[in-house]
């Protein structure tokens, strides 16, 4: 397909207006499901969505972008890269079933157990459409796209909603998506009517594994840059906590995930496709800069300035807690969706090996300022201390003394304190109420 602006802009608009429908009934599904649901439900989930997201990227490899980028795929090339496909999610759908006891242990979530080993079945059926998927968009046919994603994303929505109204708790938020997942791969074949059957013999697409390893790790990297706070978090907060930070990420990205999705779906195949055909990306690039700076930039601050009203409005009371990290989350969220954008461009224009050494930077970083930043969280807890006390640090009150001091000799296990003989580590709000209600 010769690629042109027209044909860019329609794809835009098609892919557009599906995800717009899509999540305009999503939103409400969603409201609709936090109101049923409770925190410790979302934390749950935010670590099987974790660890699922790190497996699918693994699984998936850069296959289908591999595919989508390379000029002219033969034959044999499409048949290694679908065999490797599969292999790689039976691989990984395997180890996540029987590495999910180790994963509840490591989170302290022996409940997410089962969910992660329901969830990985998206690996499976997602393997059996990544040649169908990349050729539809390496056709810009995002038209018909537009209809399978709005269609596998209402039927997700209403098993989500269906669930939850049952009673089925978080389980709902797990077998949603699943089942969206399966509708999806179904319709993608159907609809691209493109079959190959699978060769296991990987050296006919050299070439184009390469190149999707590299796109596959730049992706997991990303992928702990983005989400190194939900594993981090996980091990340092309580299970309402966590679900209380994840939704404050969930609703900031709400908006405007599908914005920034719709964009970098049809600009990767877009960008390619102008490479292919010696076209300059620039005017394209400009123009998804313009869309951060004049449309998600207002959006985003938007949203933190009537986050104190929203919230309660919305979600209830029970929430409260969620409004300060939703504000902090707006304020910076513009600056990871062009980190977004422009890893696209590189990976469209073929530089998938600077495009991962640029990732890998913000990995390295990122982390390790998030652990810095949960270990110091002894000045929040203090402050919980004193509302939840009555006292301010320095002054006695009726049973205890509350006083900062320098260092209990507990960097590794912060925030820390210590009553009488007695040493609490790894304290969070639950664990000082707890503490706290046995004392009293």
């Amino acid at each position: 397909m010769a690629l042109t602006h027209a044909s860019f802009g329609s794809s835009l608009r098609w892919l557009g207006a599906a995800r717009l429908g899509g999540q305009l009934l999503s939103w409400v599904g969603t409201i609709w499901v936090m109101r049923l649901l409770v925190p410790g439900d979302y934390g749950l989930v935010a670590i099987c969505t974790a660890v699922l997201a790190v497996a699918t990227l693994v699984a998936e490899l850069g296959f289908g972008a591999a595919l989508v980028q390379a000029a002219a795929p033969t034959r044999d090339e499409i048949r290694s890269i679908f065999g490797a496909s599969l292999l790689f999610a039976w691989f990984c759908a395997g180890a996540l079933a029987l590495g999910a006891p180790w994963l509840g242990t490591l989170f302290t979530a022996p409940e997410a157990v089962p969910m992660i080993r329901v969830a990985a079945l998206t690996l499976v059926m997602s393997a059996l459409a990544t040649v169908p998927d990349a050729f539809l968009r390496r056709e810009m046919a995002f038209r018909r796209i537009s209809v399978i994603e709005f269609v596998s994303g209402v039927v997700a929505t209403i098993v989500t909603v269906s669930m939850a109204v049952a009673g089925a708790g978080a389980w709902s938020l797990v077998v949603g998506p699943v089942v969206g997942t399966g509708v999806r791969v179904v319709l993608v074949l159907i609809v691209a009517q493109i079959w190959f059957l699978p060769s296991f013999r990987l050296g006919s697409a050299r070439a184009m594994l390469g190149f999707g390893f590299k796109v596959a790790l730049s992706r997991l990297a990303s992928f702990v840059f983005g989400q190194a706070d939900v594993l981090i978090g996980a091990r340092v907060l309580s299970k309402p906590e966590l679900g209380v930070y994840s939704i404050a990420m969930h609703l900031a990205l709400l908006p405007l995930s599908k914005l920034m999705s719709v964009f970098n779906s049809v600009a990767f195949p877009a960008i390619a496709g102008m490479k292919r055909s010696a076209v300059d990306t620039k005017p394209l690039l400009l123009h998804g800069l313009r869309v951060v700076g004049h449309v998600v930039l207002p959006l985003l601050w938007g949203l933190c300035a009537v986050a104190p009203w929203l919230l309660p409005l919305l979600l209830g009371p029970s929430w409260t807690g969620a409004i300060l990290p939703l504000q902090i989350v707006c304020l910076a969220l513009p600056l990871r969706l062009v980190s977004v954008l422009l890893s696209t461009t590189l990976q469209g224009l073929g530089h998938a090996g600077l495009d991962l050494r640029n990732t890998i930077t913000g990995v390295v970083l990122l982390p390790a300022l998030f652990l810095a930043g949960s270990l110091r969280g002894a000045e929040g807890l203090l402050h919980y201390l004193e509302g939840k006390m009555g006292l301010k640090a320095g002054t006695n009150g009726e049973k205890f003394f509350l006083r900062e001091t320098e260092c209990l000799a507990s960097c590794g296990t912060a925030p820390c304190f210590q009553i009488n003989e007695d040493h609490y580590e790894n304290l969070t709000r639950a664990k000082v109420d707890a503490i706290l209600e046995k004392l009293s």
